[in-house]
Order: structure tokens, then C-alpha cells, then sequence
């Protein structure tokens, strides 16, 4: 048998063992199928199907193996024939990838111009939400990949490491509370007023579970999804904030003048990474951005632009 074949065999099965109905579905006439099933059978030496009153009833033993493994094999070259077009087609089409806007700020910008540079003829939808959001949407398959924050914990997702840095405190050098080098404690913040990225950004999350897993509760006063205003509520007020450190690379010098940067005692991490859906074909525009962006990342191939 061959692929063609296979079809035939497996439309005759979905069709309820009716010929003159698979035969209808296929385009060739009744005798032709039935002389290909004799040929088959013929063959291979075995009887594919079980009859009553010269009717298809079911398939054989035999007739099941072949049935079970022709569903595998359509399955294979139904694949590889669109990846095969996919590949035709590998540098052009429209790939939508998800980014938080603080991901975007930070040393997005530089990089998504490189690649539209070396591919110009693929148009990259962006997508500029929180964590928590860019996370359902890739799950639905509303999106073809982003670049969020760990942890990710949906089983959907396959992720791939990008960039790892510290979660710092941040807060008004004048106001700040006293440190020992510069280093702070959970415990030390947890009576302290503090203002964080709104509950659709991972780190909102993950700036609850520090506190809790150090038996304190984080007292948040105020959420925003602009870095930039989070800084300047801090820079103005006696609060405190608790941002990637990345964050801090890009201050202008009136901000840097304002603001205290301290180490947190527990070391919190903030780890960058790529997600894709591993339920959902990877088409080959989005691929090539995956693996633009794995080499970019692994080589430091970015600068960190900030703007305020």
C-alpha cells in the first residue's frame, strides 16, 4: 500500500465500511475500490475485513493493525508535506509574539530592529501585555510565542531560558530605611508601604510569594503596569518598590539622583524566558524568530534602552 492507498483504506472505515460511499467521498468508482481491496488483500495475504451477506461489517484483526498504523503514517506526511511548505515559505508571513511592556523597554527595542533588518519580508505583530495574560493567550494559541516571566508552571508551555538577573528594592534615597550595606531583609520591608506592577504582571506574583515564604505579607498600597510611574511614586513618597534590577541601567541622571537601590537579603530572582505552545505547530516565520532570539540572547547581542 502506499499513501494514496491508505487514504482509501482509512476513508473506507470512516465512512462505516460502505463502498459506495467511500467511493463517492474519493472520486472513483465502486468495482476500482473493491479490485484495490482484493489487490490488497491478495498481496498481503490476509483478509482485511469481516462481511455479512456479502457487506463490510468491521475490520479483521489484521485489518486493525494496519488501520491503527495508517492513521499514524497520514498523520506523519500530512505533517511533513505543510512543513515542507512551511520550510518554501520559511522567510515570509506573520508571526504575533507577546511582551510585556517592561520587557519591551528594557532591551526589546534594539533587537526586534535587528531582526526585521535580516527578515524583512516576515511582519512581527507585538503584543504588549503582562505575564499573566500573554500566558492565557499563548495557551489558546491567540499568540505564536512570547517572552515572559518565569516561573511558568502551564503544561501546555515549553520555555526556554533568555536572561537572568536580581529582583532589587528600590525606594527615595532620602526616606530609605536605614541598611547595612546596602542590603535590606523581607522582614525589614514587610511593615513597609510598597507599590508593584498590577496582578496580569508575574511579578506581582512573584513579590507576593517572596514575602509569604518568609513568613511576612507584602503591604501593597498601589499597582501600575508603567514602570516609570511606579519610579516616580516611589522617588516622591515614603514607599518602596521591588523591580528587576535591569531596571536601573537606564536612569537619568535626575532619577539616579533620587533613588536608593538596595540588594535584598533572600536574593530574588527575575529570570527572562521564551514560550511557545508545544500543542501547536511552530510555522516557520515563528520559528526563525525562536531561534533569532535564542542566538541573540545567548551571544549578549543587546543592550539594555531604557526610556523614560
Amino acid at each position: 500500500m502506499n499513501i494514496k492507498h491508505l487514504d482509501y483504506f482509512r476513508e473506507i472505515v470512516d465512512s462505516d465500511f460502505n463502498l459506495s460511499k467511500a467511493a463517492k467521498k474519493l472520486r472513483i468508482t465502486q468495482p476500482s475500490l473493491s479490485m484495490l481491496i482484493n489487490s490488497w488483500e491478495g498481496t498481503y495475504g490476509v483478509k482485511l475485513f469481516m462481511k455479512s451477506n456479502s457487506r463490510f461489517t468491521g475490520l479483521t484483526k489484521e485489518g486493525e493493525f494496519i488501520y491503527n498504523h495508517s492513521i499514524n503514517l497520514l498523520e506523519q506526511h500530512h505533517k511533513f508535506l505543510y512543513e515542507l511548505t512551511q520550510l518554501k515559505d520559511g522567510f515570509q508571513g506573520i508571526v504575533r509574539i507577546g511582551v510585556p511592556p517592561m520587557i519591551i523597554s528594557m532591551f526589546f527595542q534594539e533587537c526586534i530592529l535587528t531582526f526585521i533588518s535580516q527578515f524583512p519580508n516576515i511582519n512581527l505583530e507585538i503584543i504588549e501585555e503582562g505575564t499573566v495574560t500573554l500566558e492565557r493567550m499563548l495557551s489558546k494559541g491567540d499568540i505564536d510565542l512570547a517572552i515572559l516571566i518565569d516561573p511558568i508552571e502551564n503544561k501546555k508551555l515549553i520555555k526556554h531560558n533568555l536572561y537572568s538577573d536580581k529582583l532589587v528594592c528600590i525606594a527615595n534615597k532620602d526616606l530609605a530605611i536605614k541598611s547595612k550595606n546596602g542590603v535590606v531583609s523581607v522582614k525589614d520591608l514587610g511593615d513597609k508601604n510598597l507599590v508593584t506592577f498590577n496582578d496580569t504582571f508575574k511579578i506581582h506574583s512573584n513579590i507576593v510569594s517572596l514575602f509569604e515564604n518568609n513568613n511576612s505579607k507584602a503591604n501593597i498600597v498601589f499597582k501600575s503596569s508603567q514602570w516609570d510611574f511606579i519610579i516616580n511614586i516611589v522617588n516622591n513618597t515614603q514607599t518602596y518598590s521591588i523591580l528587576p534590577r535591569p531596571l536601573s541601567f537606564g536612569f537619568n541622571e535626575n532619577t539616579k539622583s533620587k533613588t536608593a537601590i538596595l540588594d535584598i537579603a533572600e536574593k530574588p530572582k527575575w529570570n527572562v524566558v521564551l514560550v511557545t505552545n508545544k500543542e501547536k505547530i511552530t510555522k516557520a516565520p515563528a520559528q526563525s524568530l525562536i531561534d533569532f532570539l535564542k542566538h541573540h540572547f545567548a551571544n549578549n547581542e543587546f543592550k539594555f534602552q531604557l526610556k523614560n
